[in-house]
């Protein structure tokens, strides 16, 4: 972007909002996850595993891919598609019966996150002016880290008030927002020719 283009804030604000949707849904489900997921194992290290080592992979695979999925191409369809991945495996959640599966799905939900969470800050790159970067970023981040407090709160609310299965279909509620996206991102000019893999854009 232009240094001296002005910011369009409603749309800005507009991806900051479907952020905190998607980073609040995937909260949702931390504070409860490791109760649920007690059901498939009574070891504490394949609950642990499921818990947080599926999705730290997730996340960890999720950069190169949406570097890949975003070159010469625009943010809003990778942004779209990781909404669209995450709430598909929270959905499924509740009707798996093994452990492997839940693994599995969480790998996959933590991908779906990963892509989200790399697109959106690519998308706020690309509003900000150059001089105002700095800016934008630091309201990105206050949008993700209040999501760290409403979701949970929010997770174990609902999982009080009805079930914690009930928590999963809130979380895929709240991802199914990302798919709003692209009508608030401004994409920036991309390039013709797609170029190949470059760990600068992660």
């Amino acid at each position: 972007m232009n240094q001296d283009a002005p910011i369009v804030w409603a749309r800005v604000i507009g991806l900051y909002a479907v952020t905190l949707l998607v980073y609040s849904g995937f909260g949702v489900i931390q504070p409860i996850f490791p109760v649920w997921a007690a059901q498939f194992s009574s070891s504490m290290t394949e609950i642990g595993m499921a818990t947080t080592l599926s999705a730290g992979v997730g996340l960890i695979g999720a950069r190169p891919l949406a570097a890949w999925l975003m070159e010469g191409r625009h943010r809003s369809p990778t942004l779209a598609l990781g909404a669209l991945v995450s709430a598909a495996s929270a959905f499924v959640m509740p009707s798996l019966d093994t452990l492997g599966a839940v693994i599995l799905a969480r790998a996959t939900q933590g991908l779906g996150f990963g892509l989200v969470a790399t697109a959106a800050l690519a998308a706020v790159l690309d509003m900000a002016p150059a001089s105002r970067r700095g800016q934008l970023v630091g309201y990105f981040g206050a949008s993700t880290a209040l999501a760290l407090f409403i979701g949970p709160l929010l997770g174990g609310l609902v999982a009080a008030r009805w079930s914690l299965d009930a928590t999963f279909y809130v979380t895929g509620v709240l991802c199914l927002s990302g798919i709003s996206a692209p009508f608030f991102i401004r994409e920036a000019s991309v390039g013709a020719a797609r170029q190949g893999f470059s760990f600068a854009v992660v």
